[in-house]
This record gives structure tokens, C-alpha cells and sequence, in this order.
């Protein structure tokens, strides 16, 4: 019986400077579209504090790199197994969800760790600008043929 041998795959993302720039973005609309709406003060003011709230959550997760659920790095090894590394430099076997998301130019990967217990989804939104040309092109080659489902934990 002979066993698959795939190209280990290494990805390490540069910093997302067109996310951050979206997020902050959308955050100042949204603030502007509450000062624009029709709303009591204090209204106004418990959607700007949730509004801020939720944007320095997401840029935490997605940005900043300090939350612990953050996506230093994954890829996948020559078995065709997926791994991530955390912020905290912890490394963990996943496997690749059905939901992941291919657009031209945004890849939004979902990944659920293989072992047993709590089931932390892993998220990594990547853009064509934030991995080198090579690594985007054979990541796509690989995202499209795979089949999530399909993979032994």
C-alpha cells in the first residue's frame, strides 16, 4: 500500500496591512453612520462604545497578534496533514472545514483542531499581498483540489 507524499506547505503571512486598513475603515463608517442616524444621545453613545468594542476585538484576533487563537503560521506536512502555530508559539494539528472561503484575491480559512476536547475554530484571513506569489499559487492549487471532508484526523 503506498501513501500519498505531498509538498509541505509553510506559510507565514506578513503583517495584513489591508485588513488593518479595512477595519479601521469600517469602524470610522460605522461611527459615522451613528452620528448621522436619527438616535438619542445615549443611544449614539452605547453603539459607538460597542462599535469600538468589537473593532479592538477584531483587530486583537486578526491584527495585533495577541490573542491566543491568532495564526502566527499553519501550513500543511508532507503526510497532507494541517497545522497552525498560535500567537503563543504553540503548534496544533487541525484539519481544513468545509467553509472555507475562496475568492479571487481572499482566501478566509477555517481550520477545527483534530484532538479531542474543546473545539476552538482557528481563522485566517488572507489576501494575495500578505504570502509570497509562489506560496499563494500553489496554496490555491492545493485549496482547490482537496477536499476538507474527506480528510483522516
Amino acid at each position: 500500500m503506498s501513501s500519498k507524499r505531498f509538498a509541505p506547505l509553510n506559510i507565514t503571512p506578513e503583517f495584513p496591512l489591508l485588513l488593518s486598513l479595512g477595519l479601521t475603515l469600517v469602524w470610522a463608517l460605522g461611527l459615522l453612520g451613528l452620528s448621522l442616524a436619527e438616535l438619542t444621545p445615549g443611544l449614539q453613545l452605547a453603539g459607538a462604545v460597542l462599535s469600538t468594542a468589537l473593532a479592538v476585538m477584531a483587530w486583537r484576533r486578526h491584527v495585533a497578534g495577541g490573542h491566543a487563537a491568532r495564526i502566527r503560521a499553519f501550513g500543511r506536512d508532507a503526510r497532507g496533514r494541517w497545522w497552525v502555530q498560535t500567537a503563543t508559539g504553540a503548534y496544533q494539528r487541525v484539519r481544513l472545514c468545509p467553509d472555507t472561503t475562496l475568492y479571487p484575491g481572499l482566501l478566509v480559512l477555517q481550520f477545527v483542531p483534530t484532538g479531542a476536547g474543546k473545539q476552538r475554530r482557528f481563522c485566517m484571513t488572507l489576501t494575495r499581498g500578505r504570502v509570497e506569489p509562489d506560496v499563494w499559487r500553489r496554496l490555491l492549487v492545493v485549496l482547490r483540489h482537496e477536499q476538507p471532508l474527506a480528510e483522516s484526523p
